[in-house]
């Protein structure tokens, strides 16, 4: 891991780049952005925080080194600083970290009310009075299914996706702590299966009532189950394009439905994958709402920042968009989404 220091910030930046916009597409994260100090000190990487006009995309992301801006963003995102605020692995949470080398920050850690400690982490969407949408969370293990199961009650958690099977290479991945059928019961709650069906060929929609054994009270959500993204890696996009617009707009759907709900993600670690969803969302519903800003004024600024997306990412939660292959992907599937966006509006002509 490499660990460096950096100097303080210039303040006068954030109003440099933190646009009017009706979506976040570069600048600073909301909370603590210790990178960013790196775009005070380096003109170049001002260049590849900025948004990239979204008809120009195509052009523009052939261009680019991906492996090198890659690279770049995990010189400036695990940094001794990023390392310093991180919640520390002692005896209290050793037995519940899956991964004794992922760890939440602690601004950002999910805290319960019934739990002293979930590795899990709050993450923002990109538009406006979206803070702290997204839980991104490891997968459950046998010692931390109770907790999970408390933190989807306490925040009112309408949605889980999982992107991760329980097991995968021969290893295990990720704790069975919802019933393929029937109930399970955990503690202090009753998980049961209304209904289930293949959206599909790798992804798999649930009905679970979750129902609270102290109160009584029962709540219905979805689970979202991606079984075709591979750990490590990234899936196929021919195969995954339309899997994951449905994903995207369930989680719109969870939000119209219930304005404050929280939306749960988690592969494995709760970084790699998770970390590839959540910027896809977080780029596509930008986009989207620019797009509408534009048609609406005349304006022509819908941009997209697929570096400055994942350098947020990852100073709420370390490590997330774990891999080259994955940083790669969301170009690619950004490059997908805009041409099929505009095919669509061409065909509306």
């Amino acid at each position: 891991m490499l660990l460096i220091s950096l100097r303080p910030l210039d303040p006068h930046l954030y109003s440099d780049l933190k646009k009017m916009d009706c979506a976040t597409v570069e600048g600073p994260a909301r909370l603590r952005d210790v990178s960013y100090n790196f775009i005070a000190q380096y003109p170049e990487i001002k260049e590849l925080e900025k948004g990239i006009p979204f008809k120009e995309f195509y052009y523009h992301s052939k261009m680019r080194k991906k492996d090198v801006e890659f690279r770049l963003l995990k010189v400036i995102t695990e940094t001794k600083e990023h390392a310093e605020i991180l919640v520390r692995n002692c005896p209290l949470t050793l037995s519940l970290n899956r991964y004794p080398d992922i760890l939440p920050y602690k601004d950002t850690v999910v805290n319960l009310a019934s739990h002293n400690y979930i590795n899990a982490s709050f993450i923002d969407s990109s538009l406006p009075l979206t803070e702290n949408m997204f839980i991104a969370t490891q997968a459950p293990l046998k010692s931390s299914t109770s907790a999970f199961w408390s933190m989807i009650w306490e925040y009112n958690v309408e949605l889980i996706i999982m992107i991760c099977c329980i097991n995968e290479n021969g290893m295990p991945k990720c704790d069975e702590y919802f019933p393929e059928e029937s109930s399970l019961t955990c503690e202090n709650f009753e998980i049961s299966v209304e209904n289930s069906t293949l959206v599909f060929s790798g992804l798999i929609q649930r009905l679970f009532k979750l129902t609270n054994l102290n109160t009584l009270e029962s709540r219905f959500l979805t689970h979202l189950h991606g079984k075709s993204w591979p750990d490590q890696g990234v899936p196929k996009i021919r195969d995954e394009f339309h899997s994951i617009e449905h994903i995207v707009q369930s989680i719109k759907n969870a939000r119209l439905m219930a304005p404050h709900c929280k939306i749960a993600v988690h592969c494995s670690a709760g970084i790699g994958r998770t970390g590839m969803l959540i910027g896809i969302f977080n780029m596509i519903v930008a986009l989207e709402e620019m797009i509408e800003f534009d048609i609406q004024n005349s304006s022509g600024t819908a941009r997209v920042s697929v570096f400055g997306t994942t350098r947020r990412l990852r100073e709420q939660r370390w490590g997330m968009v774990s891999n080259e292959k994955q940083y790669k992907f969301m170009y690619k599937y950004i490059e997908y989404w805009i041409t099929s966006y505009l095919v669509s509006q061409a065909n509306l002509l």
